[in-house]
């Protein structure tokens, strides 16, 4: 799978985009447009468009925010496997981590999703503002409430925009405990761990190249799409090369070859190189 990511760096213009979204059609590659907000220039209509035109419904997600939501984002949305929006608290919490209104918006977008019967998912990270029982339990009930098919729980990492931020990081322990808590609340929602929540639980193993890759907005192919400096900028070590100047082949060949697959690794590759830099 492959993850379209936002960074800093300059973006390719709308010809180029289009040239790589075909390599990767032609390769019947699996896509997550992501960011940010992979709907917010007109851009962006004209690849996802092309992708969702090219590719059966399975092979597109999109993670999006419900910024400015509006019909035309449902029209697209309703033509993609599934959609996820980031959820970490209901509306009226005070989240300084987040921009004032970004969880009601998320709230009512997701609402439209659900009621217009398109598979979305609610992503909530873990870190000290969100990770009590009282708001993991109002967050898993609103999203029964309203029919949300899915719960995606992610650990915090301070990576890209969480650089520096080490003050949001928890103990393993309290990962694991806040999963089991999770795990118990039942319902009829789907309930799934990021992978490195599962790798933290011994019953996954490092996908990073393996499985998928990341691909920046200038064409910069990194072997796992968190894997950015606070610049967005790829970390040392998973850089695999730039598209379209390098070819696609070669650069899934490198992923392969690389130490991560080598290895497949049974802690998170991201950690591993955090505790290496002691970062």
């Amino acid at each position: 799978m492959v993850s379209l990511e936002q960074s800093v760096f300059k973006e390719l213009d709308l010809e180029t985009k289009l040239e790589i979204l075909s390599q990767l059609i032609v390769n019947g590659i699996k896509i997550d447009f992501s960011g940010g907000d992979p709907l917010y220039f007109e851009d962006d209509y004209v690849v996802i468009g092309k992708a969702i035109e090219k590719l059966p419904k399975s092979m597109v997600n999109v993670s999006t925010t419900g910024a400015s939501f509006n019909d035309r984002k449902l029209g697209i949305l309703r033509k993609v496997g599934k959609v996820e929006m980031t959820l970490d608290n209901l509306g009226g919490s005070d989240n300084p981590y987040r921009p004032k209104g970004y969880n009601e918006s998320s709230m009512q977008a997701l609402k439209k999703l659900a009621s217009a019967g398109i598979r979305c998912s609610a992503v909530t990270i873990l870190y000290p503002f969100t990770m009590t029982k009282y708001n993991l339990l109002s967050l898993h009930g609103w999203l029964c409430k309203n029919n949300i098919s899915q719960w995606d729980i992610l650990k915090f990492s301070t990576v890209g925009r969480g650089t520096g931020h080490n003050n949001l990081v928890v103990s393993n322990d309290e990962y694991l405990e806040m999963m089991q808590f999770i795990e118990s609340l039942g319902g009829p929602i789907r309930i799934a761990f990021q992978h490195s929540l599962r790798v933290l639980a011994g019953n996954y193993t490092c996908h990073a190249a393996h499985e998928s890759i990341g691909i920046l907005p200038d064409g910069t192919a990194v072997s796992c799409a968190w894997a950015l400096d606070q610049d967005g900028k790829p970390l040392d070590g998973f850089y695999l090369g730039k598209l379209p100047e390098d070819n696609l082949g070669d650069i899934l060949k490198k992923a392969l070859e690389s130490l991560a697959y080598k290895n497949r690794q049974a802690t998170c590759r991201i950690l591993d190189y955090q505790n290496r830099e002691g970062k």
